[in-house]
C-alpha cells in the first residue's frame, strides 16, 4: 500500500492510468483516499482510472479479435474460465459486459471471450465505456469515502486516547498503592 502511495504522489494520474489499465482496483481505492487528504484532485483520479480501464479492456479485446491464437496461447492457463465466459456472454452479454469489471481477476479473462465472441466492436466499446466509468465513480468515490472516515476516526482517537491514558495511569497508580500498602501475610502459625 506505501509502495502504490509512494507512486502515485510521485506519477499522479499517469500512475493511475497505467495501474487500472490491466486490473487497478486496489490503486484506485488508494488514489481516493490521496484525494480526501487533498493531494489528488478526486475527479482527475476518476478520469484517469476510467481511460486507463476502458482503453485497457478495449485492447485486450481488439488483440483477442485480430490475434485470437496468439492471445489463446499466451492465456492458455485460462482456457477454462474463458469458455466459461463465453457461454456467459451467449446467455446475457448486456450485463455482463457492464459489470465484468467488478468481480477481481476477471477483467481480462471477459474482454478476452468477448474479443473472441460475436460481440460487435461498438456495442463492446458502449457498455465497456458505461462499465469503466459506473466501477471508476465506484472505487474513487469508495476510497474517497473511506479515507474522510479514516481521518475522523483519527481525529476522534485523539480525544480517547489522552483520556485512556489518563484512566491506564490511574489504575496503574491505584494497584502500586495496593501494592505498597496493603497487609502482608505473616508466616506466624496460630
Amino acid at each position: 500500500m506505501t509502495y502504490l502511495n509512494d507512486l502515485l504522489k510521485t506519477w499522479g494520474y499517469l500512475a493511475l492510468f497505467i495501474g487500472t489499465f490491466l486490473e487497478g482496483e486496489t490503486i484506485l481505492i488508494v488514489a481516493g483516499i490521496l484525494a480526501s487528504r487533498g493531494r489528488l484532485n478526486l475527479h482527475y483520479a476518476i478520469l484517469a482510472a476510467f481511460a486507463g480501464s476502458m482503453f485497457g479492456d478495449q485492447c485486450v479485446f481488439l488483440l483477442a479479435r485480430y490475434k485470437s491464437s496468439w492471445v489463446l496461447k499466451k492465456f492458455s492457463k485460462f482456457d477454462n474460465k474463458i469458455s466459461k465466459a463465453l457461454r456467459l456472454l451467449e446467455k446475457n452479454s448486456i450485463w455482463l459486459l457492464l459489470s465484468f469489471r467488478f468481480f477481481y481477476g476477471l477483467r481480462n479473462v471477459i474482454s478476452i471471450a468477448a474479443g473472441l465472441s460475436q460481440v460487435p466492436k461498438k456495442k463492446f466499446a458502449l457498455l465497456n465505456g458505461i462499465g469503466a466509468m459506473t466501477w471508476a465513480l465506484s472505487f474513487g468515490y469508495g476510497g474517497y469515502y473511506v479515507g474522510r472516515k479514516f481521518e475522523k476516526y483519527l481525529e476522534s482517537a485523539k480525544e480517547y486516547e489522552i483520556k485512556a491514558l489518563i484512566a491506564i495511569g490511574v489504575v496503574v497508580v491505584i494497584y502500586w498503592v495496593y501494592k505498597k500498602f496493603r497487609k502482608k501475610p505473616t508466616d506466624n502459625p496460630s
